[in-house]
């Protein structure tokens, strides 16, 4: 093995790839740990090793993901010679420096790997590099806002002719990432998977708290840069992330997870999610008034705050670029995104904006697999030819596992590993927290639209075909309604416009536009759309809570067995239960 640490400052440093070589990216042993396979600048494969190991957030090394990989292109380990990893080593000792190549070296030693160019890049630069080299952008600011990497938690990069500058660096402890992580933890969510539960939470309060934590809690300077005021916080010990200084702040104990939501927990979310959105408008706008350009990338982990990125858009009237899995997976095609770019020979190597995100494995072959699986549990299967079948289950209020072609890579279901059901249905949302996925009632569903008519529906989109952004249906859609129920989640049962299923107490929603006429998904909402003359699905992860998506068609089965979905579609198979199926 030979290594070389790349500094990420250091862009003049080249890498020894050519022209159809195929570089292999690692992000792992932080959390979200994944593989990328790429060549020339596209993704050959990639996927996050909790869709296989069924550990959330697993921080491994990617083993499995790895091997599939290998085993889905029929690749010889031999021929990748180039091997990146998404952090640089500078920043720690000696010591702990050999301790992680050496770890590295035996990990890829065990599956077979020899003789490679083992090489380490900043663990920012890989984010930027993810958003930049997904885009079609020449020119363009990269903000990526994080937890931490290395000793950073925000770095803002100038892109352009597809070399990347860092020209500004917010270091630890003071981090975007693990200040709405701290509240996410304080309100009883856990950390690096609840964010999602507390942002879903805010629009059902009043952000009172704004002024209070941008006097206390955090110091906000000219340029955006900030300070975080550690006598509420931990971020770098070994104990919890919050002290008890941050209780007696909000004159409220710290919530434990299966005690009930109150108003002020509500207000708690709103008002840290309008001080994360008001502290990133401040960083991109002071960057973009030095730095005059149309396009902006965002990448980092809070550039999975979909509400704030929507905001972003309509605020800066910029171009918005994200890759799709912005957080630490995405790391992965990210660090040998940048090692391809800046190889002498692919210096000029073109490159556009990703079409798909559909880089995992497919099962498609597997027919008769299935088939015996059905039969071990035994369910009842048949074949369909015609998305109408589909489509007359969804109109009958029935709820789909659907399961098509290669899976998603990133935290979304993007329509191959998604549970779908009919955004009219005034109790999909209901049945399908409690009864399908098992988690907080308040959780909000994301619409899959069909591009060509999301601007009839949704004030201000007009593609959105990752799920990053939420956006306001129009007020033709809304009803209204008299009802104000005190109980704070009673209100999202109020149904407050045509499409109940999809619509969030604030009348938002987490949009996904789709476009392939290629795609099952998207044959199967057309077919919905010539039926019922709606031209969107609810479309959530096929996952129960707590649990990564689907990735196997025995994952789907065994969580179809396991919830009250009506149904799952595997291919072009239509399963369903007898009455006295065993759950495992």
């Amino acid at each position: 093995m030979n290594s070389s640490f790349i500094k990420g400052h250091n862009l003049t440093t080249q890498y020894d790839i050519k022209k159809d070589d195929i570089v292999l990216g690692i992000s792992s042993y932080l959390h979200d740990s994944s593989v990328c396979f790429l060549c020339n600048g596209k993704i050959l494969y990639a996927s996050q090793e909790e869709r296989h190991t069924r550990i959330k957030n697993d921080s491994s090394f990617p083993f499995l993901s790895l091997l599939e990989g290998l085993d889905y292109l029929n690749l010889d380990k031999k021929i990748i010679k180039n091997i990146v990893f998404h952090e640089s080593l500078e920043w720690i000792s000696k010591k702990k420096k050999q301790k992680i190549k050496d770890r590295l070296s035996s990990d890829l030693s065990f599956i077979g790997f020899k003789n490679f160019n083992l090489n380490f890049l900043d663990h920012h630069y890989s984010h930027a590099a993810a958003g930049y080299y997904s885009s079609s952008f020449k020119d363009a600011l990269i903000f990526t806002f994080d937890g931490m990497g290395e000793t950073v938690s925000t770095s803002v990069f100038h892109g352009k002719n597809n070399h990347l500058k860092n020209i500004k660096k917010i270091h630890e402890p003071n981090s975007l990432g693990l200040l709405y992580s701290a509240f996410t933890y304080f309100l009883g969510f856990d950390v690096n998977s609840g964010e999602y539960k507390m942002m879903g939470l805010s629009p059902f309060g009043k952000s009172i708290y704004e002024n209070k934590i941008f006097s206390e809690l955090v110091n906000v300077f000219e340029d955006g840069s900030f300070k975080i005021n550690d006598k509420y916080f931990n971020f770098m010990g070994n104990k919890e992330i919050i002290t008890k200084e941050l209780e007696k702040f909000f004159l409220i104990k710290k919530r434990n997870k299966n005690d009930k939501i109150l108003n002020i927990h509500c207000d708690i979310a709103a008002s840290i999610q309008s001080v994360i959105e008001k502290i990133i408008f401040k960083i991109i706008r002071f960057e973009i008034e030095k730095h005059e350009t149309s396009n902006i990338v965002l990448g980092g982990g809070v550039a999975l705050n979909c509400v704030a990125n929507g905001k972003i858009e309509k605020l800066f009237k910029k171009n918005i670029h994200i890759f799709p899995s912005p957080g630490d997976s995405g790391n992965a095609y990210g660090c040998a995104a940048f090692a391809t770019f800046a190889s002498y020979e692919n210096i000029n190597l073109e490159r556009s904006k990703i079409k798909d995100i559909f880089v995992g494995s497919s099962y498609k072959k597997n027919s008769q697999e299935i088939i015996y699986l059905c039969k071990i549990f035994d369910l009842n299967y048949h074949e369909f030819s015609d998305y109408k079948e589909i489509v007359d289950l969804l109109i009958n209020q029935k709820i789909i596992g659907f399961f098509a072609e290669r899976s998603e890579f990133g935290p979304r279901s993007l329509g191959n590993r998604s549970i779908i059901a009919d955004p009219r249905n005034s109790d999909a949302q209901k049945k399908i927290n409690l009864k399908i996925k098992f988690r907080e009632s308040f959780r909000p569903f994301a619409p899959i639209v069909l591009k060509e008519f999301v601007k009839e529906y949704f004030e201000d989109c007009e593609e959105s075909p990752y799920m990053q952004k939420t956006y306001y249906l129009k007020s033709d859609k809304l009803i209204n309604n008299n009802l104000k129920t005190k109980d704070i989640f009673e209100k999202i049962n109020e149904e407050r416009s045509l499409f109940p299923a999809i619509t969030h107490v604030d009348n938002s929603a987490r949009v996904q536009t789709i476009s392939n006429k290629d795609l099952p998904i998207y044959k199967l909402l057309n077919e919905f759309y010539s039926v019922t003359g709606c031209p969107m699905l609810v479309n959530t992860s096929f996952n129960v809570n707590n649990e990564p998506i689907v990735e196997t068609p025995f994952d789907a089965m065994k969580t179809f067995i396991n919830t009250n979905l009506d149904y799952l579609i595997i291919n072009n198979l239509i399963i369903s239960k007898k009455k006295n199926v065993s759950k495992f």
